[in-house]
């Protein structure tokens, strides 16, 4: 298994990045229940539009690309995001 020092500070960043984005998709479905008036809609979709790229920007970075083992690293990567 991947030790959390092995892991590039970037790629830490790009995880935290997803994290963040994720979470913001997360509290606004829980802010706003229900509504779908046209401003909720388009900030909806712009949460959701930045946890995708956020991800696309994660999975193509060269360690993730190239590793031999995507689980382990992506394991020890987000305990390596959640830990520093």
């Amino acid at each position: 298994m991947y030790e959390t020092a092995e892991i590039p500070a970037e790629l830490i960043a790009l995880q935290r990045d997803r994290d963040h984005a994720a979470d913001a998709v997360r509290a606004f479905a829980r802010e706003n229940p229900g509504r779908l008036d046209a401003e909720l809609t388009r900030q909806w979709s712009a949460a959701v539009k930045a946890e995708r790229n956020a991800i696309h920007a994660l999975h193509a970075h060269p360690m993730m690309v190239l590793g031999p083992n995507r689980f382990k690293i992506m394991r020890a990567l987000r305990a390596a995001a959640r830990i520093t």
